[in-house]
Parts: structure tokens; sequence; C-alpha cells
């Protein structure tokens, strides 16, 4: 029936390989999927859905998941985060909170937010389709400019300076300060 047929095949041992290197190939890790290796290792794999990781060993958590010894980023649908769109960067050492995040529109409205932590994301700045900017605060920004830090920040609310000479200043205690840096 002109179907060229071969064996499952594993990373070590791929079903279509060259003469000469024969731990670098094509093989199926898993129905329905692709995977290709160099030296005996998987180092990319299509899944089922058509998403593609490139670096991870498992099936891909988006369309594209590039994964390193320490350092990955992620380009995809955020679930587990309002389903929003997502790039995530984890840094050396991997782990759940040490990563950085962008968002963007999740099917309510349009934004673009940037946050910390992969489990639990705690948003930094948020960029709404008003033209709001909002700092520190979990919601959208009440106005054009909302600055609301967590409760553990201990630094002042807002400063406005010249150079390095210092001439607003906004406490956390709501104290404002004109040319001066305790108000």
């Amino acid at each position: 029936n002109g179907n060229i047929r071969a064996s499952v095949g594993t990373a070590a041992s791929p079903s279509y390989t060259f003469r000469t290197d024969q731990d670098t190939g094509m093989w199926m890790p898993a129905s329905n999927s692709l995977a290709f290796s160099t030296l005996g290792a998987e180092r990319m794999r299509i899944n089922s859905a058509g998403n593609i990781s490139i670096g991870s060993t498992g099936s891909p958590d988006a369309k594209l998941h590039l994964e390193t010894d320490g350092d990955s980023l992620l380009i995809g649908s955020a679930t587990s985060i309002n389903n929003a769109n997502l790039i995530r960067i984890t840094g050396a050492g991997g782990g759940t909170g040490n990563a950085a995040n962008i968002l963007w529109g999740d099917g309510s409205g349009y934004f673009l937010d940037f946050s910390t932590n992969q489990v639990s994301p705690v948003k930094l700045l948020t960029l709404d389709d008003r033209g709001g900017v909002s700092i520190g605060n979990e919601g959208s920004p009440d106005g054009a400019l909302d600055i609301n830090p967590a409760s553990t920040y201990t630094g002042p609310l807002f400063i406005v300076a010249s150079g390095s000479k210092e001439r607003l200043r906004v406490t956390s205690a709501g104290n404002v300060g004109k040319g001066t840096t305790g108000p």
C-alpha cells in the first residue's frame, strides 16, 4: 500500500536514524506523538495536539514549550491564570516561585500584566485598554495612574526627582512632602 513502517523506537535507539549515527533520529514516544533525539536523548517532541516541546522530555504544555536545565521560556495560554495569553520565563534553579510572567488579553478585555511567581502570580504592573497604569494593584487601574503596593512594602509610595535632587515624595501613610525626604 506504499506505507513505510518502522518500530516505535526510543530516544537512544530511534526508529529512523542514520547509518553512522544511530542514536540520532526520529521515534514515537506515545500514540500520535513524534520525537527527535540526538546523542540518545530526547530533544524535541510534537504531541497529538500539535504542541511542540524543545528540551523537555514530557508532553508540551503549550503550542511552544522551551526548557533547559534551570532556565526556561514558555509561550502559550495560561489556563491557570484567568485564561490569559502568557510568556513565562523561569530562571536558574527553576522552581515555581522563580518566574517572570507577561500576560495579555483574557477574553474580557485587553491588558498587559507583568508579574512574578509561577503558581500564585503577584502583579507588579498592569497596562489596560483605557490607557490606565496600575503598579502593585491586583485589579485593573482605578485611574490613569494607580499605585497600590503590597502591604509588606515599606518604602515611599511615590518620588519625583530631577537629576539627583528629590522634588516630591508621597509616603505609604499618605504624607506628602515637597523638597523634603521625610514628610
